[in-house]
């Protein structure tokens, strides 16, 4: 998300400021990071494809509606994953069993995504982080925790750390997205809505096999 962002905003930019060779040799450049950014985005969807498959953890109900937990190994501190905007815990699955050789690891999916119910209200980072914290508690993972964020995952764990900064031991940032991306790339709030809402949409044109195509499902 971040990386094909940054594309954008190079491409407005270089239409202003460049001429000639040089807005060839950057239009390339660019070219080159939207592929990478495509190519990333099209393996989240396929990870987001896998709706509603039964896993190899829990259903937890947090008050009313259930979160899908999946935890292993032991000990502690614990290290919990945090997916990117449209990733759940199956972005994990071959990471999770490397980690629960040594301590606990669990993984989850968000209110809406995959195998969870819906989010009560809007899902901003404190919600998230509110869900978080009831999801662990209710299952009995107990903190402090070693949390680890990927893409947009990484300002989830950051909000969660603002507001229960005692369950923190520590936080892992893996390619995340800077706590700054509204405001430092302006072309990024638009960016971010439209992905958002196509990642939304992506577990029910997956039901339906729309997305077989784009994926090679």
């Amino acid at each position: 998300v971040g990386l094909a962002a940054l594309a954008i905003w190079m491409f407005v930019q270089m239409r202003r400021e460049l001429r000639g060779l040089g807005r060839w040799l950057v239009g390339a450049l660019i070219a080159v990071l939207l592929v990478i950014a495509v190519a990333g985005g099209l393996t989240t969807v396929g990870t987001a494809m896998t709706a509603r498959t039964a896993g190899g953890g829990q259903l937890v109900d947090i008050g009313g509606r259930s979160l899908y937990l999946e935890c292993a190994g032991s000990g502690s501190p614990a290290v919990i994953l945090q997916a990117g905007l449209g990733g759940s815990a199956t972005a994990w699955e071959r990471i999770e069993p490397a980690i629960a050789g040594s301590t606990t690891v669990c993984a989850y999916d968000r209110a809406g995504h995959n195998r969870s119910d819906e989010a009560a209200g809007p899902q901003d980072g404190v919600a998230v982080a509110q869900d978080m914290h009831a999801v662990l508690g209710k299952a009995g993972i107990k903190g402090p925790y070693l949390l680890v964020g990927h893409s947009s995952g990484g300002p989830y764990i950051r909000d969660y750390f603002a507001s229960y900064p005692d369950d923190v031991a520590g936080m892992v940032f893996l390619d995340a997205q800077p706590p700054d991306a509204f405001t430092a790339l302006p072309t990024y709030s638009a960016f971010y809505q439209t992905y958002s809402l196509f990642a939304g949409l992506v577990p029910s044109l997956a039901r339906v096999g729309l997305l077989a195509p784009i994926v090679g499902a």
